[in-house]
């Protein structure tokens, strides 16, 4: 018995020494290759098996094998390089899906446009709950990540963040306001989605496309979808669409925080999301506003407003020149929406909330170049907001409950057909309508009230109607139903 002991124990003796010195003797490509000290997180769980000339059989990148070092910001020019070298490897040998290893990744993304991080077409980037980090830095602009002239690409899973609060803002004499996260540039079927987007100096993403001056014309991004993102703490904005975006969905997104600031101060407009065409080249050879931002729908997503570093509550929204054919649909949406220069643009069944202070909602402002028509504010519930029309036509009004809130008609012609208004704070009026001199000549403001149902004790008058020579309004209903189906049959 005790000899039948001693034998177990001499075993178990032998298995362990033989399982350490195997351990000892892995070879580097069975280990990775990956020593402390070598930028090698031994937290991080790596693919088994062997890596072929710089993936593995799962389509994770291979670190050692490309030059990748993670955690280290002096790294971060070198891995722009080395993982584009990865990607543009794993597009040659048609590798549709690699995947990053996870870990912190250092970048700097404000080099030359063609010496950036970018996605080459026909690839879906995992990073695999990854964060891309740009490192501080004194230039006027970045792109942590791009899609230039790519189609058929995606990043997803993970965090791409910003140098904000290391940024140098001295150095450069500017703004400093053109940090992206994410730039698209004249692109085509592309997906953003399952990231946290912060602390950018600019935007989190920018998408635009290209002025050809070969051709003269602009080069559309399209087919553009960014989903299931958070978006926050930038400086100027949480998305932008300029100059040639046709085709885009914004969806279930939870955008916030959005606020100028630490320095210079403020950037305008600091809106959650931001549809803004530049000048654009146009047919008659003059620099002009056209319809260069078109067919984008927002649906089902979260954004606040922030207040900015004066205390003034930046737009959680802003559709404005050069838009046409927009959709806002079923959004929680906390400030303010802002409409400048567009048309054929739908928000409806969204729930919208100002402040304390019936001041915030719906601002559409503007004369001139910046007038917008063709607009339908239908469906939505606006709770302690102000709708606010200056200088706008063909609008239409139409069902929304309006708690708190008012509508108030400058300059305008609309229709307010079929909404419920109810105050429990005191309120000059539901609905108000004016007009002053204009700079048009001799125009005629039309104005179509009918079937609103107004109650609650806090309005010192239901209706107010201005008196001038150039408004008139209509209390008919076979009128106004006509004026709002007029608007509609242009959709």
């Amino acid at each position: 018995m005790k000899q039948f002991g001693k034998n177990i124990i001499t075993s178990l003796l032998v298995l362990m020494m033989v399982f350490f010195f195997s351990a000892c003797n892995l070879d580097s490509d069975q280990n990775n290759g990956h020593e402390p000290g070598n930028g090698y997180d031994p937290t991080i769980i790596l693919p088994t098996g062997e890596s072929v000339n710089g993936f593995f059989a799962n389509g994770v990148i291979d670190n050692l094998y490309w030059g990748i070092v993670i955690n280290e910001r002096a790294a971060a020019l070198t891995n722009v390089e080395n993982l584009q070298k990865a990607l543009n490897a794993a597009a040659e040998r048609e590798i549709r899906n690699p995947i990053l290893q996870n870990a912190t990744y250092y970048l700097d993304g404000s080099g030359e446009l063609n010496t950036r991080f970018r996605i080459p077409s026909n690839m879906r980037l995992n990073l695999n709950g990854s964060s891309f980090i740009q490192i501080a830095n004194a230039s006027i602009d970045y792109a942590v990540v791009t899609f230039d002239n790519a189609e058929n690409s995606a990043i997803f899973n993970g965090k791409v963040i910003g140098d904000r609060y290391g940024h140098d803002y001295d150095t450069i004499t500017s703004s400093h306001e053109w940090g992206y996260g994410i730039r698209v540039r004249h692109s085509r079927n592309i997906e953003i989605f399952d990231l946290e987007i912060f602390n950018m100096t600019g935007d989190g993403i920018y998408v635009q496309g290209a002025y050809s001056p070969d051709v003269p014309q602009i080069i559309f991004s399209q087919n553009i979808t960014i989903r299931n993102n958070e978006i926050y703490n930038n400086r100027r904005q949480g998305i932008t669409f300029v100059n040639g975006v046709d085709g885009a969905v914004i969806h279930d997104n939870f955008i916030h925080g959005i606020n100028g600031g630490p320095r210079p101060l403020p950037l305008g407009p600091e809106a959650g999301i931001c549809l803004e065409a530049n000048y654009v080249y146009s047919e008659t050879g003059e620099d002009t506003y056209t319809r260069t931002i078109r067919n984008v729908t927002i649906r089902n997503n979260r954004l606040e407003g922030a207040l900015n570093t004066t205390l003034e509550l930046r737009p959680a929204l802003q559709i404005t020149i050069g838009s046409h054919r927009i959709i806002v649909r079923n959004n929680e949406i906390a400030g303010n929406i802002r409409i400048g220069r567009g048309d054929k643009i739908i928000i409806e069944n969204n729930i919208v909330t100002g402040g304390e202070l019936p001041t915030d909602g719906i601002n559409a402002h503007g004369k001139g170049y910046d007038s917008a028509f063709d607009v339908i504010i239908r469906n939505n519930v606006f709770e302690n907001c102000l709708v606010a029309l200056d200088r706008k036509d063909e609008f239409a009004i139409v069902d929304n409950t309006f708690s708190n809130s008012r509508v108030f008609l400058g300059n305008s012609s609309a229709v307010v057909l079929n909404n419920k208004f109810n105050t429990t704070i005191p309120l000059a009026t539901a609905i108000e309508v004016r007009a002053w001199n204009s700079e048009d000549p001799d125009p005629i403001f039309n104005v179509y009230l009918w079937g609103n149902t107004i109650s609650g004790e806090g309005f010192k008058q239901d209706i107010l109607r201005g008196q001038h020579l150039n408004l008139s309004t209509h209390d008919n209903q076979a009128d106004a139903e006509n004026y709002y189906n007029s608007i509609l049959t242009r959709f």
